[in-house]
């Protein structure tokens, strides 16, 4: 095996700024020359500082899925409480017909749970360091960007009743494809929420349709067992857009940040758990769901979304009352996927 090249990325490119941050989402992102590079490498090592204290750490990465072999993710976190380093830990394998999460658990340590880092009870992270590697064939000059989302849930406010805040211009996303997931030809059609989202976004994004269908059978988790690993599914995003977007899997400040990408006209998925009162007969989204929010109508205070757990296409715009969506999101930790045109 051929030496590590190690990229140290002190500079942050955080989105945030908001008086209530409690969520910080941050970059590495791989220039040409940087890429030039690591083709000839088989591995690198990546040192980055978070954007702020963090409780829990979500990494996803924008790698255009190679046509042999695989990437292995492996990552470690400092423990700023105690001053030292977590062991290393496998994160993820992602490659030609190949993805899958991992798991490790240690006691009063930093742990991984197949999508997220989580500091033990009074504990906070500051930097961590990522190790991918590439085998049979892979080339590194296929990793783009590593996105690090630093989440200190104590500061976590929320913002339901507070209708003051939401007096916003309406604006809605044109032509974004109605996608049903229960219309989708899949045996599991009512686990493929996440990956029905995403096809309707990467479908408008690239102008042609999506077939949630084979979307799902490339992000399924075979360590998870799920077809709504997060960063799976935004890494195939990245994948089938076939690098145009960057795509991150985030948690947001505060509802209004949400809205800076909607007039943007770039849609967000977001995770809901827990009823909305209109939302589909005999549905409890109590295990999680994910749909696409593409507009806000202020009129009626009322988030338009596309949620693919209607039975029929034609059902699945929808407008859900603030309050109640905000309730339903806030449930997840306002769990989004955000996108970013490399342009």
């Amino acid at each position: 095996m051929k030496g590590f090249v190690r990229f140290t990325i002190l500079f942050l490119m955080a989105h945030c700024c908001f008086a209530e941050q409690w969520s910080a989402l941050s970059f590495v992102t791989f220039n040409d020359a940087q890429r030039s590079l690591m083709r000839y490498r088989n591995s690198v090592i990546v040192k980055k500082e978070l954007s702020s204290l963090a409780t829990q750490i979500l990494f996803s990465w924008n790698v255009v899925r190679p046509l042999e072999g695989k990437y292995l993710f492996s990552m470690q976190v400092y423990d700023a409480t105690t001053q030292r380093w977590s062991n290393w830990a496998r994160i993820a394998e992602w490659g030609k017909g190949v993805q899958r999460s991992f798991e490790q658990s240690i006691e009063n340590d930093p742990s991984f749970f197949y999508v997220r880092w989580q500091m033990p009870k009074g504990h906070v992270a500051d930097k961590c360091r990522v190790k991918v590697e590439g085998f049979g064939g892979a080339s590194l000059d296929l990793v783009y960007r590593l996105s690090f989302a630093a989440v200190h849930y104590p500061s976590f406010v929320s913002e339901r009743g507070n209708d003051l805040n939401f007096s916003l211009p309406s604006i809605a996303i044109k032509h974004m494809p109605a996608i049903s997931q229960m219309e989708a030809q899949h045996r599991e059609r009512n686990r493929i929420c996440s990956p029905a989202s995403l096809s309707m976004v990467v479908s408008y994004l690239n102008g042609k349709y999506e077939a949630p269908e084979s979307f799902a059978e490339d992000v399924y988790d075979y360590g998870l067992e799920t077809y709504g690993s997060w960063p799976f599914n935004v890494a195939h995003a990245f994948d089938r857009c076939r690098g145009r977007f960057y795509f991150s899997v985030t948690r947001f400040n505060q509802f209004a940040e949400l809205y800076d990408y909607l007039k943007k006209r770039l849609p967000v998925v977001v995770s809901v758990r827990g009823p909305l009162k209109t939302m589909p007969e005999g549905k409890t989204y109590s295990e999680g769901h994910l749909l696409v929010v593409a507009g806000w109508d202020n009129s009626h205070k009322k988030v338009i979304c596309f949620d693919p757990a209607f039975s029929s296409s034609k059902d699945v715009l929808h407008a859900y009352d603030i309050n109640e969506f905000l309730k339903a999101w806030e449930n997840s930790g306002r769990l989004a996927y955000v996108i970013e045109p490399r342009d």
